[in-house]
């Protein structure tokens, strides 16, 4: 164990920031929100500060604002307790065929009370529907949480530490597993919708120093089900961040919860390696290939080549691969995951099985990949520290 958080601290000192941090700190700053573009405001409900919302929840100050919500610090006044409110846009109060938060936020408040992934996932307290000038806005009251993985991960100078990651990816497996058997799919999952417990910006800061104690003994958990899917009614087309997005999106075959393992795995090597893993991005302009060709190229080059019996359930298959499997626009992307997570300097003796972890969440083949469930029984998964 000394060992272990002797290696965290040393991580900790390759983190940029100033020169009089303390030797096993780290300051951590919130990244500021970007707004997305072409926003219909009269969306909205204009929030005032003080404005009281189903005579209990009085709003303090904006803590953000996504395509369809925005979020706010309030406090119950009934109880003194501050949380964070959910405003959605009015558009979303009557829509049967899209986008259904408050239900999934529903099922998983209610699911299995023993459940130990029901407590890394965000939980819903209260809900109601406001009205409000531009219409009726459901709005969601939800456990206040600190800061996120990605402004953890921002302030490090390259990768997370090794254990660090061990314990992030635990708790997100655990999360991840428990909104499986509730039937949803989140579709969403990155470093900015996993928030921890017990560290940092409850209060509002710009910034916080968090030691190792902090981290090892926080809680992370997976928030934001604004684009999750119901295993049996799923209503979106295309799902998960683009350098994310699972082989069965690319070539549109069926996906399941598997689909999330597969954005999972691509996180937690983003964390330990300090670099994404898939950029489908790359040297387009040269190359003449769009996002998804680059994308499976890479993907083959890391990982092998695509079943013929997986490319066989996909409708866009034959825009990409020819009849013997291969791919039309091949590139030269040849390397392995263990040589990519080598770059991350850890010690060489702590890659094999975060290496054959990866290997598991990250098999093209969605039949072949393991569930939440069974990589929380892989070896990678023993001996995490708790504090």
């Amino acid at each position: 164990m000394l060992r272990l958080l002797t290696s965290a601290r040393d991580a900790l000192l390759r983190c940029p920031g100033p020169a009089s941090r303390s030797m096993s700190t780290i300051t951590v700053t919130r990244a500021a929100a970007s707004l997305p573009s072409n926003l219909d405001l009269t969306e909205f409900h204009p929030v005032a500060t003080g404005e009281l919302f189903s005579g209990r929840y009085e709003a303090l100050r904006n803590l953000g604002r996504g395509r369809h919500s925005t979020v706010w610090l309030v406090r119950d006044i009934r109880t003194q307790k501050e949380a964070a409110m959910k405003v959605m846009v009015a558009s979303l109060t009557d829509n049967k065929r899209g986008p259904d938060e408050l239900g999934i936020l529903t099922t998983l408040r209610d699911g299995n009370p023993q459940s130990a992934g029901k407590h890394h996932v965000c939980q819903m307290l209260d809900s109601f529907v406001h009205d409000g000038p531009n219409g009726r806005h459901i709005c969601l009251v939800l456990e206040l949480l600190g800061m996120s993985v990605l402004d953890l991960y921002r302030s490090f100078s390259g990768s997370l530490p090794l254990i660090l990651v061990q314990r992030v990816a635990k708790h997100l497996l655990r999360g991840l597993q428990y909104v499986h058997e509730c039937g949803v799919i989140h579709t969403d999952i990155k470093g900015d919708n996993i928030l921890m417990t017990g560290a940092g910006f409850a209060e509002g800061q710009s910034s916080v120093d968090l030691d190792i104690t902090d981290l090892f003994s926080a809680t992370y958990k997976l928030t934001d089900f604004g684009s999750a899917n119901r295993i049996t009614r799923q209503w979106a087309a295309d799902i998960q961040p683009v350098a994310l997005r699972s082989p069965e999106v690319l070539i549109g075959a069926p996906w399941d919860t598997k689909t999330d393992v597969w954005n999972f795995g691509c996180l937690i090597y983003e964390f330990a390696r300090g670099a994404v893993l898939f950029d489908p991005s790359w040297q387009n302009e040269e190359t003449g290939m769009d996002y998804t060709q680059t994308h499976l190229s890479q993907m083959a080059g890391l990982l092998g080549d695509f079943p013929k019996s997986f490319l066989a359930k996909g409708e866009k298959t034959k825009v990409y691969f020819d009849e013997s499997g291969h791919l039309l626009r091949p590139g030269a992307y040849g390397i392995t995951l263990g040589d990519l997570l080598a770059r991350g300097g850890h010690p060489a003796d702590e890659l094999p099985p975060a290496i054959d972890f990866l290997s598991r969440a990250l098999a093209i083949d969605p039949e072949d990949r393991w569930s939440a469930a069974q990589l929380l029984n892989h070896p990678w998964m023993e001996n995490t520290v708790e504090m």
